[in-house]
């Protein structure tokens, strides 16, 4: 039986994955090559810090909205 929780865990573990990868991909840009990507330029450190900070928060709000859904 398909619930709308099973929906929102579904788009919490894709949020979650994306999180890790954009964390770990500046980590690894940076050990690799030397380079700091959040010091290379205004948009690559813009993006990056938005996507991952867009990310961070769709993550809290969405345990918010299963925990709200649960109760």
């Amino acid at each position: 039986m398909f619930t709308s929780i099973y929906c929102y865990l579904l788009v919490l573990a894709v949020v979650d994955t994306i999180v890790l990868f954009v964390s770990a991909f500046k980590t690894w840009i940076r050990l690799i090559s030397g380079v700091e990507w959040l010091h290379g330029s205004a948009v690559t450190c813009r993006g990056l810090m938005f996507m991952l900070l867009v990310a961070l928060h769709l993550s809290a709000w969405l345990i918010v909205i299963v925990s709200a859904d649960r109760f």
